[in-house]
């Protein structure tokens, strides 16, 4: 099991049992349905299989987002292997709706890419957002992030490999 990445406010950590009634609360969350798309757990029978079918086989990591001050669960940060040739890895993340707008999700998600592309050696890495969702898009420019060209609904960024 890998370590916690640290930042100034948080610790970033695999995500366990503990956290389920955090993770369901922000899985269950209309709003995070609304932009994750058809991805993730939607109930708590779903968020509990989801929670306990990770293997961390290097392929990915599955953090839960903390504060570092008292332990709070403030949200998710997902990343692995992509799907499509975008880039080496893509990622998701969702964050609890007392925590929103407080830039834990924009320090997560740098300290995040930095973590995969140093420690574990990632090339490159992107992520996408709905049009709509302005505050996602800000996290990821925020985080360094470079914006490519757009499909469909969704705006995209992307980090490149390292030069």
């Amino acid at each position: 099991m890998m370590g916690v990445v640290s930042t100034e406010r948080l610790a970033l950590r695999w995500v366990g049992v503990g956290d389920f009634a955090a993770l369901c609360e922000m899985w269950t969350d209309e709003l995070v349905g609304q932009f994750m798309g058809d991805y993730g757990p939607r109930d708590e029978e779903a968020v509990r299989a989801w929670l306990t079918g990770f293997v961390d086989d290097g392929t990915h990591v599955q953090f839960s987002v903390t504060r570092r001050s008292d332990g709070e669960v403030v949200g998710w940060l997902g990343m692995g292997e992509s799907k499509e040739p975008v880039a080496d890895w893509s990622f998701g993340y969702a964050v609890r709706a007392a925590h929103r707008g407080q830039g834990y999700m924009t320090e997560a998600l740098t300290a995040g890419l930095e973590y995969c592309r140093g420690e574990l050696g990632v090339g490159s890495l992107w992520g996408e957002c709905f049009v709509g969702n302005v505050a996602s898009a800000r996290v990821m420019t925020g985080a360094g992030m470079v914006e490519i060209e757009p499909v469909e609904r969704s705006r995209r960024f992307r980090i490149p490999a390292s030069a």
